[in-house]
């Protein structure tokens, strides 16, 4: 079984075996999806010691911060590629979801 997907108008075939390690990587996602913490150590980011909730990913040279406002967690990640604000830069994620579409676009952007 072959599946033909498309990146930027350009059609590429997928082997069965490159479907599966795809839809493998989606359910680990999948599980890491209940939290911030969860999902940054998915993306192979380390957490900083003496720093409580700060995380960095040493390749791509990014930093995250989890943090509370009103009892509700959100990161603050920035770094090269990432979405930016003007002021102090990087970007505010409230969902986890919303955190993993802005870690794979960036891995996107720069490993182009």
């Amino acid at each position: 079984m072959q599946r033909t997907v498309y990146i930027d108008g350009v059609p590429i075939k997928l082997t069965r075996t490159q479907i599966k390690t795809i839809e493998r990587a989606r359910e680990e996602r999948k599980k890491c999806g209940d939290s911030f913490k969860a999902m940054l150590e998915h993306f192979h980011f380390k957490e900083i010691k003496d720093v409580p909730g700060s995380f960095e990913h040493e390749y791509f040279n990014w930093y995250a911060e989890i943090s509370s406002s009103d009892n509700h967690p959100e990161v603050w990640l920035t770094g090269s590629g990432l979405k930016s604000s003007s002021f102090p830069g990087g970007w505010i994620y409230s969902e986890v979801s919303d955190l993993e579409k802005a870690i794979l676009e960036g891995i996107e952007k720069l490993s182009l």
